[in-house]
């Protein structure tokens, strides 16, 4: 049932490669590998030949069935700047051997623009923007389908601006200011303040978790690695059991080493390509939002704060996604390692986590502090390229009124 309804989804969808199948089918030929090479050592391949031959023909397939999930199912054109990823197969993929033609030209000459490839279509700066301006709006609650209301300004008799919501309908009727201000203090009827991280999160929440699945891998060969080697030690020491056992747990020792290069490179790239996007996106939402900025709001927001927004910013947002699996990472590898040094020494690890808190204290401390630090050197930062501003249109100005 799993395998038929990962194929059915990936058609639906057009998948180029399969990483599920991919990953599916060789643990799968692994174990009927470890199970024929037990089969074949203890001798029971003479005893139950029907059995055994079924083994075999079971691995056959199975390989079979691995090697035709390398391939790529793409049916699309391929021009001079075609993308080679869109088209690439899984262990290309997983290899980056489809990135060796632009690294080889790049070897042989300077790359000029024609040599580059085309984005992916998720990777646009357009569509990463669009998504996240429509979840911008999803998260104040209010359907964009469903706003026969709109936003205008309510001056009264003193200088206090309100903004008001007024049906399209009532446009024509004029409301009094008593009316008008009972309405605008009612709270159901103002609309929620938008959050930046919410709407990052329903944009590019499934890419995250799609990044932290390697990881997740990467974390559980970690764990498994100990396990592997006190088995061989155990082995190694032990005289009376079977040799072939050795070989299994080299083996053993072999994939899981494999396997954690493998999907920790893969998702480290994913993590990589998921944090540009992210502050594409950003930088996107922030410059089209100072597009539609108001001449009161400029007064608020001004060049210098909207420039740190754009530049800084929008960076952090970058260096923190490249490293955000080690939040969850490094939990559970301390909680294990703990676990780990328990069995061994027992209540005497508490000597080294108690170390280990107080140096998550002190770091906690310091960057409080420097957090404290950074915040003040943009203010003077915002207020710098102000100044700036300021003095570049005021030289534009000149130069303009100057007779030539």
């Amino acid at each position: 049932m799993f395998y038929i309804g990962t194929i059915v989804l990936e058609k639906s969808r057009n998948v180029v490669r399969s990483f599920p199948m991919f990953v599916y089918w060789s643990l799968a030929s692994f174990c009927l590998l470890v199970k024929i090479f037990e089969k074949g050592m203890s001798g029971d391949h003479a005893r139950a030949t029907f059995n055994f031959s079924l083994v075999v023909v079971r691995y056959v397939a199975t390989t079979g069935l691995l090697v035709v999930t390398c391939f790529a199912e793409y049916h699309g054109a391929k021009g001079k700047s075609h993308n080679p990823e869109t088209s690439a197969a899984v262990l290309s993929w997983i290899s980056f051997t489809w990135l060796e033609p632009l690294l080889w030209l790049g070897y042989k000459r300077p790359l000029q623009d024609d040599d580059t490839y085309d984005l992916m279509p998720q990777d646009t700066s357009s569509s990463v923007t669009d998504a996240l301006i429509k979840n911008l709006i999803i998260t104040t609650h209010i359907s964009p389908k469903r706003r026969p209301r709109k936003w205008i300004r309510a001056t009264p008799s003193y200088n206090e601006t309100q903004l008001v919501v007024v049906n399209k309908v009532e446009d024509t009727e004029r409301r009094s200011y008593d009316a008008v201000k009972s309405y605008a203090s009612n709270e159901t009827n103002k609309p929620k303040q938008r959050s930046f991280f919410m709407a990052l999160f329903l944009t590019f929440r499934w890419e995250f978790l799609y990044c932290n699945i390697g990881m997740l891998v990467y974390v559980a060969m970690n764990l498994f690695i100990p396990f592997i080697l006190g088995w061989l030690i155990d082995y190694s020491v032990n005289i009376t059991e079977l040799h072939w056992h050795g070989y299994v747990f080299m083996m053993l020792l072999l994939a899981s080493k494999m396997l954690t290069t493998v999907f920790s490179q893969s998702s480290e790239y994913l993590s990589n390509r998921l944090a540009i996007r992210v502050r594409s996106a950003a930088i996107g939402a922030i410059f089209r939002k100072s597009l539609r900025l108001s001449n009161e709001s400029r007064k608020i927001f001004g060049l210098g704060e909207i420039s740190n927004l754009m530049s800084v910013d929008t960076n952090h947002f970058e260096l923190c996604l490249n490293g955000a699996f080690w939040i969850w990472m490094s939990i559970l590898l301390f909680a294990f390692g703990c676990y780990l040094l328990y069995t061994v020494i027992g209540f005497a690890m508490l000597t080294g986590l108690d170390l280990t808190c107080l140096m998550l204290l002190s770091n906690l401390a310091i960057t409080q502090k420097m957090r404290t630090y950074h915040e003040e050197m943009m203010v003077v930062k915002d207020e710098r390229l102000n100044i700036m501003s300021e003095i570049l249109q005021g030289i534009k100005m000149i130069i303009i009124r100057i007779p030539r």
